[in-house]
């Protein structure tokens, strides 16, 4: 029987929904999930497609000081993190990941360093132990370790409209959503039944 704090949270989630389309995921989970969404599908552009771009992502979301400059090989580090955590993820709807990618973000997630952050009122939270490149991703792959542990994970999925791939988080009672919006859904059928004819 689900408590009326679960109750409450995934009331207030669905509302957020409602009001943005996308279904984004709760706490430091939001982080893993708008990186797996940085990639270019259709008409967007990879949000990581320089290492500038990557340095203001990673800044934006609080996993890199400003002024860091980063490095093309710093990128492809990157790349490879991504890579991993979108077969990861691809895994929770059934698809068999690529262990190649699975290596490497193995790799990429041992070179860095955690900090936990205590605050008054709110679970201990993960995020880097420095300013360092290597910190920032070492927090992604952290937060997945969590999410895993206390059982967040398993929501976390990838769109199946071809256009989009966006991540999402299945706030459904029976983990079976498929899309990350309702517009992505509605495309995608619609696209369907005009092959069909």
């Amino acid at each position: 029987m689900e408590s009326h704090e679960r109750r409450a949270i995934r009331s207030r989630q669905r509302r957020a929904t409602r009001a943005t389309g996308l279904k984004k995921a709760p706490g430091d989970l939001e982080v893993v999930r708008a990186f797996a969404s940085t990639v270019a599908r259709g008409q967007r552009a990879d949000e990581l497609a320089s290492p500038g771009q990557l340095a203001r992502w990673l800044v934006r979301h609080g996993l890199l000081d400003p002024g860091v400059v980063l490095v093309e090989a710093q990128r492809q580090i990157a790349l490879d993190l991504r890579r991993g955590l979108r077969a990861l993820i691809l895994a929770n709807s059934g698809v068999d990941p690529d262990p190649r990618a699975l290596e490497r973000f193995e790799e990429v997630a041992a070179g860095g360093r955690l900090g936990l952050r205590f605050e008054a009122g709110a679970p201990v939270g993960l995020g880097p132990a420095s300013a360092c490149f290597e910190d920032g991703l070492g927090t992604i792959a952290a937060i997945v370790l969590m999410a895993r542990l206390d059982g967040r994970w398993p929501r976390l999925k990838l769109c199946h409209a071809p256009e989009c791939g966006n991540a999402f988080f299945d706030v459904g009672p029976n983990l079976t959503g498929k899309w990350c919006t309702t517009r992505c859904g509605e495309r995608y059928r619609a696209a369907a039944r005009r092959q069909r004819r």
